[in-house]
């Protein structure tokens, strides 16, 4: 279904292009992600839990997560510190938050039957009453490759909810996804009770939007999504892919999607991502001219502007190096790939020392003098800058080039440009090759 949309020239006045989305089933052109369902921090009240199951727990999902902490910290589990890190890490504006109960929240029954089954039943209609819910099974334990098989197939259940949204408490319908596998991750919870130890489950909403809208003559295909874990989209969870209609991109193959707020380049003419609403029908852009040298966080763009410290506190300015190739390497003393990394970074710097070529390592992590210490033990002699994981800060490197996995590496050639994101040493290595003794 095409989305309907308003195009404006460059000449006119009014540069709002408003464009509607239609809701699509699946993760589409997104990579797929799920919320752990963790054992509860409040009393649950429920009934009707079926006969035939011998051990259980409940947990609960919330469709507003800021309001189920909001609501721990109105009963006294949450103190005013962490209901404030908590608000700040969501970036959430606290004047939405309801002041009154209403169903943003679902329970769901995870167990062991008389047959040895696991099962899972969530709450349908939002009663606290199991005895008139459908019950899933699932064999359990199964080796990881027929977990992952059987994630493919895991059933949509629909489920009755309430949303806060401007305001106004309305009704709402979601499509959720819920699994009883770990794959491969390993996960504990910070709780005794060995019951809750042992039941792990995992929740999704595999919907997104997609609309289409024509700029400048050109027809673009727009794709949006929320991180799944929502029915709402926010400043914060949304994802945006705005591209020709020639093109399907791929965020699982590497494609990195936009966010509210983005300027994006289309076709040498520059949009901002304005907003989109709550429920994800309507995205807004509005026109900011023609830029035939755009900036941007992938291969072929210029490197936008970001704030950045070195290991000594001072600031670091990429104009600095201007007349070298740059490359940026994303890592933690956190991250395990990253340190086995170390060795291969250390013999290319070595290799290309004595050219016009600069290694920036960019720590992201919690304590400067960690890092600091670590850098000189592993004798690591390149330049580093440090970026605070405690600290959310939009301007930070971590932000602007939209860092989700570690190590990443982003080579930048003399002009600003990026050459390459996400290649391997290796590739990296011939490209540099390449360039320097070509020059």
């Amino acid at each position: 279904m095409i989305g309907l949309f308003i195009f404006f020239s460059c000449s006119q006045r009014e540069k709002t292009i408003e464009i509607k989305l239609y809701e699509n089933e699946g993760f589409g052109v997104f990579r797929q992600s799920q919320s752990i369902i963790s054992p509860n921090r409040m009393e649950l009240t429920y009934t009707g839990v079926p006969d035939d199951i011998e051990e259980y727990v409940v947990r609960v999902i919330s469709m507003q997560p800021e309001q189920l902490y909001w609501e721990l910290y109105q009963k006294g589990i949450l103190n005013a510190e962490q209901i404030s890190n908590i608000m700040t890490q969501f970036a959430t504006d606290t004047t939405q938050l309801a002041d009154r109960d209403y169903k943003h929240k679902v329970l769901i029954l995870i167990g062991t039957n008389n047959k040895g089954k696991r099962v899972i039943i969530p709450d349908k209609n939002n009663d606290q009453d199991f005895s008139n819910d459908k019950i899933f099974e699932y064999e359990y334990p199964l080796v990881i490759d027929k977990q992952l098989e059987v994630e493919k197939t895991l059933p949509a259940v629909e489920v009755n909810v309430q949303l806060f949204v401007r305001n106004e408490i309305i009704d709402h319908t979601v499509n959720l996804v819920l699994s009883p596998y770990e794959t491969f991750r390993r996960i504990t919870y910070n709780v005794e009770n060995e019951v809750e130890q042992k039941y792990h489950l995992f929740a999704s909403i595999p919907m997104h939007k997609k609309g289409s809208v024509v700029l400048r003559n050109k027809p673009y295909n727009i794709y949006v999504a929320n991180q799944f874990r929502t029915p709402l989209y926010t400043e914060e969870n949304t994802q945006i892919f705005i591209v020709p209609d020639t093109i399907e991109p791929s965020q699982r193959k590497g494609d990195i999607p936009g966010s509210i707020g983005d300027i994006i380049n289309l076709d040498g003419f520059d949009y901002k991502i304005e907003s989109i609403s709550p429920l994800g029908e309507r995205i807004k852009l509005s026109y900011l001219g023609e830029n035939q040298n755009p900036t941007g966080i992938t291969e072929g763009y210029l490197v936008p502007k970001f704030n950045a410290i070195t290991l000594e506190r001072d600031e670091f300015r990429l104009d600095d190096y201007r007349d070298k190739f740059i490359l940026l390497d994303f890592w933690g003393t956190w991250c395990n790939p990253c340190i086995q990394l170390i060795p291969e970074l250390k013999k290319l710097n070595s290799e290309f020392k004595n050219t016009n070529f600069q290694l920036v390592g960019v720590a992201f992590d919690r304590d400067i003098d960690v890092v600091s210490d670590f850098v000189g033990k592993n004798e690591m002699d390149w330049v580093h800058l440090f970026v605070d994981q405690t600290q959310r800060d939009r301007g930070s490197m971590i932000d602007v080039f939209k860092i989700t996995a570690f190590p990443t590496k982003i080579l930048i050639d003399p002009s600003g440009k990026i050459l390459a994101r996400g290649r391997d040493i290796e590739e990296i290595r011939e490209i540099l090759n390449e360039k320097l003794f070509a020059l």
